[in-house]
């Protein structure tokens, strides 16, 4: 931005918006417009794992086609449409009027999304094909801003980007969060909330940089550490659970922190 706009605050900059025609877009919708990740999809859902759930829950698609939604593909691959429907409707009274599910069976349609999306979302799956783009923007940033900073300059940015679910689980995935051990962060089973935040520190400790890493599950909830494989036990020690080292967190993220 132009800070030199008059009227405004000293060292205040006009808010940048990144804007592009979806069709166009590899930062915040990559996962509907990769062919190869598709082609992952299409293999998995031939799956043991795939095809175990779907007979799983066999009874409960059966239930919602046949007393619920007459006529709706109920496949276990168009699930998260039909539980879109039916939380849209019952949560916050919009979209296609649908008939009101008991409580019981409103939680094992959600149940069966959250698995599904979360699956999908899986780091075997995805790689870095779908988040590789907005953590090599983010790389892009976190550099500038040290670079600023070494030469004496004043940066302040708070980067935001606005997207789904998918979006911020296809990010965790690139880098692999999924993969480390012990980790029981509640996104790796259930889709994120409405409004869900996922926050990226750079922070400057007595000349030592550090990255933390932490959610929040919808506005008001609490702060919690996205366990990755640069954590360390010193930088734990100096910013908390969800930190790296700088150097060990570009590791991490490899080749996506040069691509720009």
């Amino acid at each position: 931005g132009d800070s030199s706009i008059s009227g405004l605050p000293s060292l205040e900059e006009p808010v940048p918006i990144y804007s592009t025609n979806d069709t166009n877009d590899a930062l915040v919708r990559a996962y509907t417009k990769c062919p190869a990740y598709d082609n992952i999809l299409l293999n998995w859902y031939n799956s043991s794992q795939f095809k175990n759930m779907s007979t799983q829950s066999a009874t409960l698609r059966s239930t919602i086609q046949n007393s619920y939604l007459l006529g709706y593909d109920t496949s276990l691959q168009n699930w998260w449409n039909i539980f879109d429907a039916f939380n849209t409707f019952m949560t916050y009274g919009v979209g296609d009027p649908v008939p009101i599910l008991p409580t019981v069976i409103y939680n094992q349609v959600q149940s069966l999304a959250n698995w599904l999306e979360t699956a999908k979302m899986n780091s075997s799956l995805t790689g870095n094909r779908l988040g590789g783009f907005l953590l090599s923007d983010l790389m892009y940033y976190m550099n500038s801003a040290i670079t600023a900073n070494a030469n004496d300059n004043i940066y302040t940015r708070l980067l935001t980007i606005s997207g789904h679910y998918n979006t911020q689980l296809s990010l965790l995935s690139a880098l692999k969060w999924d993969q480390v051990s012990g980790n029981t962060h509640t996104w790796l089973t259930t889709i994120p909330k409405t409004a869900a935040a996922l926050y990226f520190e750079l922070h400057n400790v007595s000349s030592v940089l550090y990255v933390r890493v932490v959610t929040q599950n919808g506005p008001g909830a609490d702060f919690v550490a996205v366990p990755l494989a640069c954590n360390s036990a010193a930088a734990i020690a100096v910013l908390g659970n969800g930190t790296c080292l700088f150097t060990d967190f570009i590791t991490l993220v490899g080749e996506d922190a040069s691509r720009f």
